[in-house]
């Protein structure tokens, strides 16, 4: 952690690994003296200062993309707003998900045709992708394009989780059966073995064999009244077995006229308040039960890699999306505030864990009019909304 502080990087330590965190912004600067360089010279010395951070400008290619008039850039910057937060909760749910199947996992990366990247370095040597966002479509075309992109990764992820979790409640549904006390327990996994025998239950066209769940301290009020419950017990078909559980439960057979079964559990549940349950003794029960629960654990290994397979996927693939996401509102905001033919200064920001307001604030010195410099801030130091800034600002919040 002290190298990662020493190079003013966040990072949060989870199982036996290091995940770094991250908080880039875009900005798009007006130029200054008339120069995009001049601009990001003066970005540069506020990063410097302390230092604060580091920065790296690029050409955002104003020319390839198609624009609109003001009112569809208005439009259009709505859209990307709410897809924006669709996009950014859906990497969170991606993240946890991940992290979840397995906490000691490394960084998630972005997989490009140049090869597995971080998302620090991805943002850093950014490119179009024309192929995938072509920007000689109109601007409605391709928030439509993110759109789809962002609801196919969706249901690819929300299907993988889905099969992963319906494997796991049937594990846990067999596991919930072996807990317990012996009145919920599975009784095919304590009626087993050398404590009974096949001869032990009687189970005819006529007769049924019942296990009664007697507490310890009900043993002699039971003994002493089962057979009165109603008139189809068997007599002296009671006995009990040698099984005890933490609770002081133990367990005991008897033998009723199979019509009469249900009347029997009924009375001694109101009478005596003693659970009677059905039970039919199947010597290779227990085989079969454990046989499925291997079944179930190898199907949740090969469910849960799958899942964490499609995790790396589903990220990698929105990521490329979500920061194209973030260029493009870059453009659409810097057409808004600068005007559609004008040049201006952008690049991508990476400050220093916890200096990410000084250079706020440097910045906000350096582009605003300072007769004008009270109306710029977070959205809680000017009592706003949203965040206002002399200069676009467009933040970058995954990784988390």
């Amino acid at each position: 952690s002290d190298v990662y502080k020493r190079q003013g990087i966040n990072a949060e330590y989870m199982g036996n690994c290091f995940f770094i965190k991250m908080v880039f912004f875009l900005i798009g600067a007006q130029k200054l003296s008339g120069n995009v360089k001049h601009s990001w010279d003066k970005i540069q010395q506020v990063l410097q200062a302390g230092p604060s951070g580091s920065g790296k400008m690029f050409n955002i290619e104003r020319e390839k993309f198609r624009f609109g008039n003001l009112d569809i850039l208005m439009i259009i910057n709505d859209q990307l707003g709410k897809l924006d937060t669709v996009m950014e909760n859906l990497l969170k749910r991606i993240e946890k998900q991940y992290f979840e199947l397995d906490p000691n996992r490394k960084e998630m990366m972005i997989q490009t045709l140049g090869g597995n990247l971080t998302p620090h370095k991805f943002v850093q040597d950014f490119k179009w992708d024309d192929s995938k966002y072509p920007r000689n479509r109109q601007f409605i075309e391709l928030v439509k394009i993110l759109q789809l992109k962002t609801d196919e990764i969706e249901k690819l992820l929300r299907q993988g989780i889905l099969n992963y979790q319906e494997i796991k409640v049937q594990a846990s549904q067999y596991q919930k059966k072996d807990t317990g006390s012996l009145i919920t327990k599975d009784l095919a996994d304590v009626l087993k073995g050398k404590i009974v025998s096949q001869d032990d239950f009687l189970n005819t066209q006529y007769i049924q064999t019942l296990v009664a769940v007697v507490p310890k301290a009900s043993v002699q009020q039971w003994t002493e009244q089962y057979e009165f419950l109603n008139d189809g017990v068997i007599p002296k078909s009671l006995k009990q077995f040698n099984i005890e559980d933490k609770d002081g439960f133990t367990l005991w057979r008897v033998c009723v006229f199979r019509p009469q079964a249900q009347d029997f559990i009924t009375a001694s549940r109101v009478k005596l308040k003693i659970t009677v349950r059905e039970f039919t003794y199947d010597p290779t029960a227990l085989a079969d039960k454990e046989a499925k629960i291997k079944e179930l654990e190898f199907q949740s290994r090969s469910l849960s890699g799958k899942l964490q397979n499609t995790c790396e996927k589903c990220f990698g693939e929105l990521y490329i999306a979500y920061i194209h996401l973030k260029i493009f509102k870059l453009i659409v905001d810097g057409a808004m505030r600068f005007g559609v033919n004008e040049d201006y200064c952008a690049g991508v920001i990476l400050p220093q864990a916890g200096k990410e307001k000084k250079v706020l604030q440097g910045l906000t010195k350096v582009f605003a009019d300072q007769a004008q410099a009270d109306l710029y801030g977070a959205k809680e130091e000017i009592d706003d909304t949203e965040d206002f800034y002399p200069f676009v600002y467009v933040p970058i919040n995954i990784p988390s």
